[in-house]
């Protein structure tokens, strides 16, 4: 999925333009409704088939886009920069529905620079300098290794930053989340 959604619309209607896809398939009838239907529920713009693609929010011309290319049954979908241009609630609705199509089977690659969107859901990292990899672990083991990081301009998240500097009190250094750091702070009995 691109960037920018609205690259991938062009079509006067949301279904018309979930319909591309899977009509270049060479699918018809029932079986192109059906998928159609499926795709559009997964996303959750079964509501706006008639609207204007154009005429929507920016999440809702995301969750078009998407629903475009899920219509298509692809085993892999790649996110390049989803949460650009979103606020926190938008960032957290699109990828709770990447992380749900993820539980329902895809395989998703997310390409960002947003590592508090990674530190929450993703669960392998890949990270490249100068168009080679320097790493591919666990997110957790990943995260382990800020100064690799900063060595390829990635900003680790503040609380990852400060798990770092607290593993000296006894704070595991691969704390990823605020929720997380919460758990591991009450359960050391601070602020109770």
């Amino acid at each position: 999925m691109l960037q920018n959604p609205d690259h991938q619309l062009f079509k006067t209607s949301v279904v018309d333009e979930v319909k591309v896809g899977p009509m270049r398939l060479r699918l018809a009838g029932d079986a192109l409704e059906e998928r159609v239907r499926v795709a559009m529920q997964d996303v959750g713009i079964l509501e706006m088939a008639d609207k204007h693609p154009l005429s929507l929010s920016w999440g809702d011309r995301q969750r078009v886009a998407l629903a475009s290319i899920l219509a298509m049954q692809p085993q892999v979908v790649i996110f390049d920069e989803p949460t650009t241009g979103q606020d926190l609630a938008g960032r957290t609705i699109f990828m709770d529905l990447a992380h749900a199509l993820n539980k329902k089977g895809y395989t998703i690659i997310v390409i960002t620079h947003d590592m508090e969107l990674i530190t929450r859901y993703a669960q392998r990292c890949v990270v490249m300098k100068q168009g080679r990899i320097v790493m591919d672990d666990t997110t957790r083991e990943v995260f382990r290794h800020p100064d690799l990081l900063r060595d390829t301009f990635i900003e680790v998240p503040q609380i990852v930053q400060l798990a770092h500097r607290l593993s000296d009190c006894g704070v595991p250094a691969n704390t990823l989340t605020v929720e997380e750091m919460t758990g591991v702070l009450r359960r050391r009995g601070v602020g109770q």
